[in-house]
Formats: C-alpha cells, structure tokens, sequence
C-alpha cells in the first residue's frame, strides 16, 4: 500500500504543479494599449492648424491626464507625404476611455482647441484622419524611448505593419 499512496501523491503533486503554471500563464500580463493617430494634409495651414491644437490643447489636456510619454512624428519627406503621426500609450482600454470622457469635460482643453474641435465640416484642419488601436505584444508590452544621440532631426523611427 506504501507505494500506491506515494503514486498518488506524486500524481496529485504533478496536477498541482501543472495547475499553479497554467493558472500563471493565463493570468494577464501588464501591456500597454497603443492610440496612433494619422493626420492627412492637403496644405501647410491645416498642418499649422492642427500642430497649434496639439501644442496648444490636445498634449497638454493628455499630459494633465498623466500621459507623459506622447510621441508626434513626421515622414523624413515631409514635403512629399503630409502626414503626422501621433503615438499615445495607454494602460488599457478602458483608460483609453476614461480619458476620452474626461477630455469631453476639460473646460481648459475645449476652450484651448476651440478652433480646431468646432472647425466646419468643409473647412477641416485635415483631409482625412485616421485612429488605429494596437496591444503591445507580451514581448514588449510596453512603448520605451530609445537612447539615441544626436538630435531630433537626425533620429529616425520606424513603425512597421504586419498582414496577412
């Protein structure tokens, strides 16, 4: 009988074993869910108007929401392919969300972009606008600043898309 209970001991401890591992990789992992806004431009004044609303309004109503690390970047041509990328990191949805509503309510944040927000729909500060959402992989679960030297013009970042 010794040995019977040692066999059943040995398979009860495995199972355990087995169900604190699996229950671990299930448990979710800290990521980050990314916001990166696309502005389209047809003319340098919808470029200022909305460069002056993100100075102005959006950054600063984002920073206030404890949003520090917001990265706005431009093509190497920005000449030739007018486009402005925004890049904003947040915990969650649902923090995405909670910020959405709490900007909705910032007296500071409309007042401050009140030209852009209430701009007429044949006048807008850009041609098009797109907002496209990412979680982080669990590899990388979250956005870091690389340490590059030099200056901003000479750094380069690349945002790369995988379809299939």
């Amino acid at each position: 009988m010794p040995i019977n209970n040692y066999k059943i001991f040995k398979t009860f401890f495995s199972f355990l074993l087995f169900l604190c591992f699996f229950t671990t990789s299930l448990r979710a992992k800290p990521a980050e869910f990314i916001q990166i806004i696309v502005y389209h431009f047809a003319n340098d004044a919808q470029v200022i108007e909305t460069e002056n609303y993100l100075k102005a309004a959006y950054l600063p109503a984002l920073h206030q929401q404890k949003l520090n690390r917001i990265g706005v970047f431009k093509p190497i041509d920005f000449v030739a392919d007018k486009r402005l990328f925004v890049v904003i990191p947040y915990a969650s949805f649902a923090h995405y969300n909670k910020v959405s509503k709490l900007l909705e309510l910032d007296k500071n944040y409309l007042t401050s972009g009140d030209k852009y927000i209430k701009s007429a729909y044949n006048d807008a500060p850009y041609i098009r606008k797109e907002i496209i959402f990412l979680n982080s992989f669990s590899t990388a679960p979250f956005l870091q600043k690389p340490n590059l030297k030099g200056t901003v013009a000479d750094k380069v970042y690349e945002l790369r898309s995988y379809e299939s």
